[in-house]
């Protein structure tokens, strides 16, 4: 393999490794904010720092930096409202 296609591997996995790092912190802030089992909780990747979990009748979209992450919106899903 060429020293171009290990710098290509290098950014690939350590770019996965660090989303899936992210995934695990919005989970557990998902579901502590919601008082619900994280591993109920699935994550998706919006866009830049901005990620989006749904779970236990919530969808809630958050802005991560590092392990910190900041509730920006919420809303129920999947449930009738009042």
């Amino acid at each position: 393999m060429t020293f171009r296609g290990w710098v290509s591997l290098s950014c690939i996995l350590l770019l996965g490794g660090c989303g899936a790092r992210q995934v695990q912190v919005v989970q557990q802030h998902h579901g502590s904010e919601f008082r619900c089992d994280w591993r109920n909780v699935r994550v998706d990747h919006d866009r830049g720092e901005r990620w989006e979990s749904t779970g236990c009748g919530f969808r809630a979209d958050w802005e991560c930096r590092g392990s910190e992450c900041a509730l920006i919106d919420a809303r129920s899903h999947g449930m009738s409202a009042p």
